[in-house]
C-alpha cells in the first residue's frame, strides 16, 4: 500500500513533467546592431548622427538603449562579447551574482603600461589589478582608507586649502559681472591636486600660488592626468591591436610617454614623503593616511603605487564634480539660497568646520548626490563574469563583460522623474519632492568590493569647498 508521501512524490513528478522547460536564449540572440563575420557589430554601435567618435559615447549609450532596449550586445573582434545593461533590476541581479573578488576589466591600456613598468616589478594598483593581486593590496589599505575618522582628520587642512583657493583663484579672477573666466576649470584642477597631495602624501604642492611657474610639477601632473584619461579611452576602443604588435602606433607611444611623466613626477614626491616618515616617525595622535599605511606593514612599493592611484583618480573626478555643482547652483538660485541657509544655520556666516559638521547638513549632501546623478564622473561600471549567468531569459557565458550604464539610467525618465531637473530634494525623505529611486540607478563610486576606496575623502573635499564658497558668495 502506497504511503501518502509516495503518492505526493509521484504527483509532484507528474506536475513537473507537464511544465514546459524554457530554454535560455544564447548570448548572440541579445538585441543589438547587425553582426558581421570577423568584424562583429561595432561599426553600427553608435548614434548615426555622431559616428564612432569616443567623445559622443554618452549619446551612443542613449541611442542604443532607445533602439534595442534594456540589454544590448556588442561584439568586437579579438575582444570578449560585451553586454550593456540599462535596467537597474538587471544590474542588481548581476552585481549580486559576483563573488568577493569581482573582475573589473577597465583601463586596458593603463594596465598594459603598468605591467611593463620595470621599477614596479610587475605590481599594479587597485585600479587595474584583479583577483589575488587585487585582494592582497585591498586588504593592506582598506582599513585606513575606509575608516571615517581617517578622513575627518583632514578637515581643518582641507578647509585651509579651500580658503586659499577662494582668495587666490576665485576673487582675483572674477570680471565686472562677478563671472569666472573660461579657463576656470584649470584652477579647479589645481585645487583638486592640492587636496589629493595633502591626503595621499601629507604635503602641499603649492598649486594655489598666484603665479604657478610654467612647466612646474603641478602643471605637468594636471596635464598628464587629463591626457591619460583621454588617450586610454581612445586606446581601449575597438580591437586593441597595440596588444599584439611590438611596433606601437603613435597614440600608444604618446600614452606611454605621458604615463612615464606622471609616474616620474609622482614617485619623486612619494619618496620625499616617505623620507619624512622615516625621519619623524608616526607618533602623532592624528596619523595621516601614508603613516597608517606604514603602520599596517605596507612595503614601500605598495604605498607608492597606492599613492599614485589616488593622485590619478582624484584630480579630474573631484574638479569636474565641483564645476558641475557650481554650475547647477548658479543656475538655480532657489537651491543655492536653500543651501546657504543650511550652511549659515549649522556653521555660521564665517564659521569653521568641525569634525561632525556634515552630520547635520542633509541638503549639502543632497546637492552633491544630485550633481553626481546628473553628471557622474564615470559613465558606467564594468565586470567580467567568471561563471555562466542566466539573465532575463538569456544565457551569458563566463568571460562575458557586463557594462552597467548608470549615467544613462540616471538621466532617463524611465527611472528618474524629470531627470533633466536639478532637484536635490529628491534624495531627502522629509521633502515633498522625495523620490524612491532604485539604488542601482546611480552608483557614482561603484558598487560592492570594488567600489572606490577613496569615496569618503572625495566627498569631504567636495563638501568643504562648497561650504566655503557658499559662505563667501551668496
Amino acid at each position: 500500500m502506497e504511503t501518502q508521501v509516495t503518492k505526493l512524490s509521484k504527483w509532484v513528478k507528474q506536475l513537473r513533467a507537464q511544465v514546459p522547460v524554457v530554454k535560455s536564449k544564447l548570448i548572440n540572440e541579445i538585441p543589438g546592431p547587425i553582426n558581421f563575420p570577423f568584424i562583429g557589430n561595432i561599426i553600427y554601435f553608435c548614434d548615426p548622427k555622431y559616428g564612432l567618435d569616443p567623445r559622443h559615447t554618452l549619446r551612443t549609450m542613449k541611442y542604443v538603449n532607445g533602439k534595442y532596449g534594456p540589454m544590448v550586445r556588442l561584439k568586437v573582434p579579438l575582444r570578449p562579447t560585451m553586454v550593456f545593461l540599462f535596467d537597474p533590476y538587471l544590474c542588481e541581479k548581476v552585481y549580486s551574482s559576483l563573488g568577493c573578488q569581482p573582475v573589473r576589466p577597465a583601463f586596458d591600456a593603463l594596465t598594459f603600461v603598468q605591467s611593463r613598468r620595470q621599477s614596479w616589478q610587475g605590481k599594479k594598483g587597485l585600479l587595474v589589478s584583479h583577483k589575488e593581486e587585487w585582494k592582497d593590496m585591498r586588504t593592506k589599505v582598506q582599513q585606513p582608507m575606509l575608516r571615517p575618522e581617517t578622513a575627518k582628520c583632514y578637515i581643518s587642512q582641507l578647509e585651509e586649502i579651500a580658503t586659499e583657493f577662494i582668495e587666490n583663484k576665485v576673487i582675483p579672477h572674477r570680471n565686472k559681472n562677478n563671472e569666472m573666466p573660461d579657463d576656470f576649470q584649470q584652477e579647479l584642477y589645481k585645487w583638486a591636486l592640492e587636496c589629493v597631495m595633502l591626503i595621499s602624501l601629507n604635503t602641499r604642492m603649492g598649486c594655489l600660488q598666484n603665479t604657478l611657474p610654467k612647466g612646474s610639477d603641478a602643471e605637468n601632473l594636471i596635464e598628464a592626468v587629463g591626457s591619460i584619461f583621454r588617450l586610454n579611452q581612445r586606446l581601449d576602443m575597438g580591437m586593441q591591436l597595440w596588444r599584439y604588435t611590438p611596433l606601437q602606433g603613435p597614440t600608444m607611444r604618446r600614452f606611454q610617454r605621458t604615463c612615464d611623466l606622471f609616474y616620474t613626477i609622482s614617485e619623486k614626491h612619494v619618496q620625499i614623503s616617505i623620507e619624512k616618515i622615516r625621519k619623524n616617525g608616526t607618533a602623532a595622535q592624528k596619523k595621516t593616511l601614508l603613516e597608517l599605511f606604514h603602520e599596517k606593514g605596507c612595503d614601500e612599493k605598495t604605498f607608492t603605487i597606492m599613492a599614485l592611484d589616488m593622485l590619478f583618480a582624484g584630480i579630474d573626478t573631484a574638479s569636474h564634480t565641483v564645476a558641475f555643482a557650481l554650475f547647477l547652483l548658479a543656475s538655480h538660485k532657489n537651491k543655492q539660497e536653500k543651501l546657504y541657509r543650511e550652511v549659515v544655520e549649522k556653521v555660521g556666516v564665517d564659521g569653521r568646520l568641525e569634525k561632525n559638521s556634515f552630520n547635520s547638513m542633509p541638503y549639502l549632501k543632497a546637492v552633491v548626490k544630485e550633481t553626481l546623478r546628473m553628471f557622474a564622473p564615470a559613465s558606467a561600471n564594468i565586470r567580467e563574469l567568471e561563471s555562466d549567468l542566466s539573465l532575463d531569459g538569456y544565457r551569458l557565458p563566463a568571460g562575458t563583460r557586463v557594462v552597467f550604464c548608470h549615467f544613462t539610467m540616471s538621466n532617463s525618465p524611465q527611472w528618474v522623474t524629470e531627470p533633466d531637473k536639478f532637484c536635490p530634494e529628491r534624495w531627502i525623505k522629509t521633502e515633498a519632492e522625495y523620490e524612491p529611486i532604485h539604488r542601482y540607478v546611480s552608483l557614482p563610486f561603484g558598487h560592492g568590493p570594488r567600489m572606490c576606496v577613496g569615496m569618503s575623502f572625495a566627498q569631504l573635499e567636495l563638501y568643504i569647498l562648497l561650504v566655503k564658497l557658499v559662505q563667501r558668495f551668496r
